[in-house]
């Protein structure tokens, strides 16, 4: 492993940081793919949940089938739906920095649940991504 490092050290600065973006974008897709699969399931389980990403994925479609200022309409709710969550992330990310001069393991609680928030609020601004027709699933959303 040693001598990987030390290979990739050798390569150009301008191919290190290509692979240092590369792993990290990898990085983020795979939090995002399994942060979505996680939601989807906590919200077969609960109500509240359930509500919450119905009411998510009606402003995504919103967004995805509105014009003009049908997408204005649907991206102020989206954004405030997603302040909550990324206040909550920078409240815990200053919450590990406090705390990582007192107890290393408590800063650490701080950056993940940064990182959950962080992904939450992603979540809710994130692309929607669905096959079949999106007026037909947005009355079923709304019928429920």
């Amino acid at each position: 492993m040693q001598e990987f490092l030390n290979a990739i050290k050798d390569w150009p600065v301008i191919i290190q940081g290509a692979l240092g973006s590369a792993l990290f974008a990898l990085i983020l897709f795979v939090l995002q793919k399994v942060y979505a699969y996680a939601n989807h399931q906590i919200a077969l389980l609960s109500k509240k949940s359930r509500i919450r990403e119905l009411t998510n994925e009606r402003l995504k479609i919103g967004m995805s089938i509105g014009q003009g200022k049908d997408k204005a309409l649907f991206a102020s709710p989206m954004l405030y739906r997603m302040s909550r969550p990324f206040l909550k992330s920078l409240i815990w990310l200053v919450l590990g920095l406090l705390f990582s001069e007192l107890f290393d393991i408590l800063s650490v609680v701080g950056y993940l649940g940064s990182i959950y928030y962080l992904l939450n609020a992603l979540d809710v601004v994130a692309p929607y991504e669905c096959e079949g027709n999106l007026k037909i699933r947005l009355k079923e959303i709304e019928g429920k």
